[in-house]
């Protein structure tokens, strides 16, 4: 098994110009190790107060990432999800639901701050990969 890890994607940048010294995923073999995502606009601002959206925002980029390296949504096997108020895990669970129906990866959920403004919801995920993926 090889050692070799590759870089996916490039690093957010903050509203305020900072480049957030983070790589978005790194496939490790055929594990893809994704950075938790949140709902920022291209210039760093959170683009939604509705955690409903927030999420649905968190699982599209977690996609957009995924697909990078050549995967699905589907290769999930992990998921953790970071929410500020625990009042929203009902409709974090309708949007999970939405993208994974009956058949959803392993998940934590635990409430939290978050370090953004505006942040409600933060999601990071590990998925496998096909072996000829990457």
């Amino acid at each position: 098994m090889s050692n070799e890890k590759e870089r996916i994607g490039e690093g957010p940048t903050l509203a305020d110009g900072t480049k957030v010294p983070i790589s978005p995923a790194v496939l490790a073999g055929n594990l893809l190790f994704v950075s938790g995502q949140l709902a920022m606009d291209d210039h760093g601002k959170v683009f939604s107060a509705d955690a409903s959206d927030q999420a649905r925002e968190c699982v599209r980029r977690l996609q957009a990432i995924i697909e990078l390296a050549g995967g699905t949504l589907g290769d999930i096997v992990k998921a953790n999800i970071w929410v500020t108020d625990k009042r929203d895990f009902p409709d974090i669970n309708r949007v999970w639901t939405e993208y994974f129906g009956d058949r959803p990866p392993a998940r934590s959920t635990v409430v939290s701050d978050l370090l953004i403004e505006g942040a409600r919801v933060e999601i990071d995920a590990i998925a496998v990969l096909e072996s000829d993926s990457g």
